[in-house]
């Protein structure tokens, strides 16, 4: 099961999910595993909380960039990886986990790191699930990317699924909706602001007869519904 999304933490699913609406690529349940298997190979659970803003090692001129957003990780990794072209194609292609591996195993990104581990290993490894705690202050880089990267809200456990037809895709959050419809089916509070609302409109109703019966414009406007009809 994957880390609760919260306003105060960053999740690996969060992160893959970022770099995929970045890279303006199918976000689906697999590509966002295979980002999160390709993190696996450059970080643990344990190193997530202090590699959270450059999971995959971005380097430049042989430096490994520290980076103070998780959005300025995410848009450096996006624009860098325009110089892998195969990546992108790949995860365009919501490319099955073997054929993704291979494609950045071959890449230019870590090569010599990626090669030495294999493919074989890379897919041992699988997804990583982790999360990161961040301490910034309210309308902190979670909050922000969530809302610039149009991911689901947080504060809630995400299901991330998506149907793929051609380019299409989608990130929908189902255990909010139902967490919510069955907490509101429960509430009395919720009950009685329906009861509330369905008063309020059967007085408007009320109000509306009175009106057209017993005004001089309302009844003009009954007077010419039949002629209305006629025409």
């Amino acid at each position: 099961m994957a880390p609760t999304v919260t306003a105060n933490n960053v999740t690996t699913q969060v992160w893959a999910a970022g770099l995929l609406t970045a890279l303006k690529v199918p976000v689906t349940t697999n590509n966002i595993n295979n980002i999160k298997t390709w993190i696996h190979q450059e970080q643990s659970a344990g190193s997530w909380t202090s590699s959270v803003y450059n999971p995959l090692g971005l380097e430049v001129n042989g430096q490994v960039q520290p980076f103070s957003t998780v959005e300025q990780g995410i848009s450096a990794t996006a624009q860098n990886l325009q110089a892998s072209p195969q990546i992108i194609a790949a995860l365009k292609q919501n490319a099955p986990a073997p054929v993704f591996a291979s494609t950045v195993i071959n890449s230019t990104w870590n090569s010599n790191f990626y090669k030495g581990i294999g493919l074989t290993n890379w897919l041992a490894k699988g997804p990583l699930d982790a999360a990161a705690a961040i301490t910034s202050s309210p309308g902190n880089e979670v909050s922000r990317i969530i809302g610039d990267l149009g991911l689901p809200g947080g504060g809630v456990v995400q299901n991330i699924s998506s149907t793929v037809t051609g380019a299409g895709s989608a990130v929908v959050s189902t255990a909010a909706a139902t967490g919510k419809l069955l907490g509101n089916l429960t509430s009395a509070s919720f009950w009685k602001r329906v009861g509330i609302f369905t008063g309020g409109l059967a007085m408007f109703g009320v109000g509306l007869t009175i009106y057209i019966s017993t005004t001089k414009p309302g009844q003009a406007a009954i007077k010419a519904i039949p002629e209305a009809l006629a025409v």
